[in-house]
């Protein structure tokens, strides 16, 4: 079955976006390399949110796995879809979730401005300095996606 989920990427100058290939446990054991980057992965529909529906997560064979955050793709995903595998393109994101734990303030940007900024990989170095290990979240933003 071959199913496409359509680009949500703006494009003014009607370019389609370029997105990288990597795997799963490239982009959840090396967050920073990929900070706001596009990219392609490749996992098995393992869970689908039952609460609100707007997430889901993918897994490799190893079983790492990925959330993916589906913004307004969401009406294209059910609960019956968990165990397909899926192509998923979008912008790779990642949160420093224990910042406060090292004494560290987090960092903020106006609403509009949306990137991993420099400040994020300062602050995992900090708490590694101070010996508590950084809980990274690692998430895409979905910008389509194909039924493998």
């Amino acid at each position: 079955m071959d199913r496409r989920g359509g680009s949500s990427a703006d494009n003014s100058a009607g370019e389609q976006p370029s997105f990288a290939e990597h795997s799963i446990e490239e982009l959840v054991t090396t967050p920073t390399d990929f900070g706001d980057k596009l990219v392609e992965v490749s996992g098995v529909l393992d869970h689908m949110c039952r609460n609100s529906g707007d997430k889901l997560r993918i897994k490799d064979e190893s079983g790492l796995s990925l959330q993916v955050m589906l913004g307004d793709k969401s009406d294209r995903f059910s609960v019956e879809m968990e165990g397909t595998l899926l192509k998923v393109r979008g912008q790779f994101k990642f949160e420093v979730t224990n910042l406060e734990e090292g004494g560290i303030e987090r960092h903020h940007h106006a609403e509009d401005e949306e990137h991993e900024c420099e400040s994020e990989v300062a602050a995992i170095e900090a708490l590694k300095e101070r010996g508590i290990d950084p809980a990274i979240r690692t998430f895409i933003m979905l910008s389509d996606f194909q039924v493998l």
